[in-house]
């Protein structure tokens, strides 16, 4: 009897505990924010410079989705309907800006604008509106070729057999079955474009979003001002956030049996201009990367960019691996990275566990997704509020200015993917297959070590290895936390862009590139891993 009541309450027990262990690192830094924030709310934003950064990514964030969204739907369209020459080179690099760690994107693209190459020097705010489209326009991509993948091309067929074509045919057919998913990308792309922070300190550095502003005053120690804004951001976060969770699915197909495709036909010059088109979009996609290559190897990058008339050099990399303090920033970074990744790994089984077998645990869910909404900057001032001083939830320790203070932060941006990565690996552990080996008699610990952890294993090791990255690279909470003796990697690659030594930058920048590619060998097959797991 007291064995069976100890199994009755270790969920719910449990339950409380995560509860308030995510409680205590996710909701009290942000009502520290809101306590430190409110009462400085109405000053700062009757500032006249808040309310140009206000507007700014406001403006910014709108001129991104009406850049980034039509991109992705163009590109959707002419791989999935035309089926452009090149359409398999396409889809492979159309997903690269989104796998290429955020930092080494930006860096590339600051190279190859800022380079005198190309000439462009583009005035801030433009440069950073290119930047975002070539980072977020995948989503576009995404939302529509999955929506593609649904619809029935005999609505298009019948349309056409109605006379119904042109601009008619959009605004009464096209435009009413893509909408859901458009609308769920434009959201998606707005809220990330609010949350940038890197390309606009590197390319618009004398002018003000929201992000840097927060940057700016922290840096000049005015905490409250720099929590008033980060109000500002959560709140417009958490509306997005909840527009995005609560919209619609599409549409599915009404006609019996499976959908016809939507295809189209091209005339011997459409076939043409669809091959220039996938070859002028590969460069696109490709020439930041290659130019941060060619970069690493010249001793003085900015000459070979204006003239051609520079020389090769591995002078870059000696320099960077003959010196053991020059790749601490990358150890430490790893190091952090790794620590956050199992922690992360670690709640998100036990809390898409709890939500699976308990009725209250989706509010657990919910909570470890609300860090989605959080801007990097956001959290990176929540924690410095609420860890500046001892505290409980820290045995009574400062956390700021340690060495814990940025796997902390990796933690709460990261969790949402290992959450998401756990919950849909315990959707493959069915309860017959669970019910099953118990009726044959395996014990707990051999159900666990033959069936849970195989079925969960490719999930977590995918998410794993996203979070990885993503914690690896983190810049923009690692610049407002860090300190000398724990400066992640993405601070150093920093420095070295502030000192102009853009070879150096570069060759950071490819030797980040070459670990996290060591790394992700021991992610890319799961069954080697999990066949020792019995």
């Amino acid at each position: 009897m007291e064995r069976l009541s100890v199994r009755r309450f270790f969920l719910p027990g449990l339950a409380v505990g995560i509860a308030s262990w995510l409680s205590a690192y996710i909701l009290y830094p942000q009502l520290r924010v809101f306590e430190l924030g409110l009462p400085s709310l109405r000053r700062v934003l009757a500032l006249p410079v808040n309310q140009e950064a206000l507007w700014n990514s406001l403006i910014l964030s709108l001129a991104t989705v009406l850049g980034a969204l039509p991109l992705g739907a163009m590109l959707a369209w002419a791989v999935g309907v035309y089926r452009i020459p090149g359409r398999g080179w396409v889809q492979i690099v159309a997903l690269w800006p989104l796998a290429l760690p955020p930092l080494i994107g930006v860096v590339a693209l600051y190279l190859l604008l800022e380079g005198g190459w190309m000439a462009l020097h583009l005035p801030g705010m433009l440069a950073v509106w290119l930047v975002h489209v070539y980072a977020l326009h995948p989503y576009g991509y995404l939302f529509t070729r999955a929506r593609l993948e649904q619809v029935d091309g005999a609505w298009w067929e019948a349309a056409a057999l109605l006379g119904v074509r042109g601009v008619r045919r959009f605004v009464r057919l096209t435009l009413p079955v893509f909408w859901p998913a458009w609308r769920r990308a434009a959201l998606l792309i707005f809220l990330v474009s609010m949350s940038s922070f890197t390309a606009p300190l590197l390319f618009a550095f004398d002018e003000r979003v929201l992000t840097t502003q927060i940057y700016y005053y922290k840096l000049n120690g005015d905490l409250p001002s720099a929590s008033a804004l980060s109000v500002v951001l959560v709140l417009v976060g958490l509306i997005l956030f909840g527009l995005l969770e609560g919209t619609v699915s599409p549409m599915k197909s009404a006609s019996k049996g499976s959908p016809r495709p939507l295809r189209r036909s091209l005339s011997r010059t459409g076939r043409l201009l669809g091959g220039l088109f996938a070859g002028g979009y590969g460069l696109f996609v490709c020439a930041p990367l290659l130019l941060l290559f060619g970069f690493s190897f010249q001793e003085n990058p900015l000459q070979w960019l204006s003239s051609g008339l520079s020389r090769w050099t591995i002078r870059h990399y000696t320099d960077i691996l003959s010196r053991s303090e020059a790749l601490q920033p990358l150890w430490s970074s790893f190091q952090m990275a790794l620590l956050a990744t199992g922690a992360v790994l670690l709640t998100g089984v036990v809390v898409a566990y709890l939500a699976r077998r308990l009725s209250g645990g989706r509010l657990l869910l919910a909570l470890c997704l609300l860090p989605y909404a959080l801007p990097g900057t956001v959290v990176g001032i929540q924690l410095l509020a609420a860890f500046s001083r001892p505290h409980p939830f820290t045995l009574s320790q400062v956390l700021v200015g340690t060495f814990w203070i940025l796997p902390l932060a990796y933690f709460v941006r990261t969790l949402p993917l290992g959450v998401q990565a756990a919950a849909s690996g315990w959707e493959a552990v069915q309860d017959r297959l669970l019910e099953a080996a118990r009726t044959l008699g395996a014990r707990r610990g051999y159900l666990w070590r033959r069936l849970v952890l195989p079925l969960l294993g490719p999930a977590l090791l995918g998410g794993g290895w996203l979070v990885f990255v993503q914690a690896a690279t983190e810049f923009v909470a690692s610049i407002l936390l860090y300190t000398y003796a724990n400066r992640p990697v993405s601070v150093e690659i920093f420095s070295y862009l502030r000192l102009f030594d853009f070879g150096g930058a570069a060759a950071y920048s490819v030797l980040l590139v070459v670990g996290l590619g060591g790394v992700s060998l021991f992610f890319r097959r799961p069954g080697r891993w999990m066949s020792g797991w019995g």
